[in-house]
């Protein structure tokens, strides 16, 4: 008789296992959240970005859909796990430049938006430059230009570009084709600063380029020709 009650309490503990195990992989199955990822944007320091208008750059990286799209009616609360980023409601700003993430959550669903966050204005310190080198994108021959005053010009016009982040730019990416390379050096051959077709980086612009064009146009040409 005892034999048989334990054989009963052994079956019910045995059932009483298994239903927990069914239990806990229903309510594990139930909580599990589906990850999208999408596409990279390039955004400014201390620039507000509306998040709706960001999305329409932005494109799940599985299905290819703009990430708009796939949100459109949704109420969605982002957040970020970084210090540097302030999320207010429909809209966010980054304080320092470097790699970051925004998080949306809808449901059972997060979204993942990965933002590269540049300088709105280059840092440019051509102090101590004392010779440069400019390189033909048509051809990939190099000159250097060590003399003191067209050194000195180039830096000059440089500093009074005014660079500064243009989203736009940033959206369309980079060129295919460039024309001109220019490298700063000071003396012990450390590099300062770099152009390429004019600017620092296809996502800053100026309206002095083509001044800075013609001018490195004429060094090289000047350069070639000896």
């Amino acid at each position: 008789m005892r034999l048989i009650k334990k054989k009963n309490i052994i079956a019910v503990l045995v059932l009483f296992s298994l239903f927990c195990t069914m239990l806990n992989g229903t309510v594990s199955s139930a909580g599990k959240v589906k990850t999208h990822e999408g596409s990279k944007v390039i955004v400014g320091v201390d620039v507000k970005y509306k998040i709706s208008q960001i999305l329409k750059d932005v494109c799940d990286v599985d299905t290819g859909r703009k990430m708009s799209k796939v949100l459109k009616h949704k109420k969605v609360k982002w957040t970020s796990s970084s210090k540097n980023v302030t999320v207010t409601k429909n809209s966010f700003k980054v304080k320092k430049s470097g790699t970051y993430k925004l998080t949306g959550r809808v449901k059972k669903n997060k979204y993942i938006v990965f933002l590269e966050v540049v300088d709105r204005y280059p840092r440019a310190d051509l102090s101590d430059v004392t010779y440069m080198t400019i390189r033909s994108g048509s051809d990939g021959s190099i000159v250097t230009i060590d003399d003191v005053e067209p050194v000195q010009n180039l830096c000059q016009m440089v500093h009074n570009a005014g660079f500064s982040f243009d989203y736009k730019l940033a959206k369309k990416g980079p060129m295919t084709g460039w024309s001109y390379a220019v490298r700063f050096y000071s003396s012990d051959g450390r590099e300062q600063f770099a152009l390429l077709n004019s600017t620092p980086a296809y996502y800053y612009t100026s309206g002095k380029c083509d001044d800075i064009y013609k001018f490195t146009d004429e060094l090289f040409k000047a350069a070639s020709s000896h």
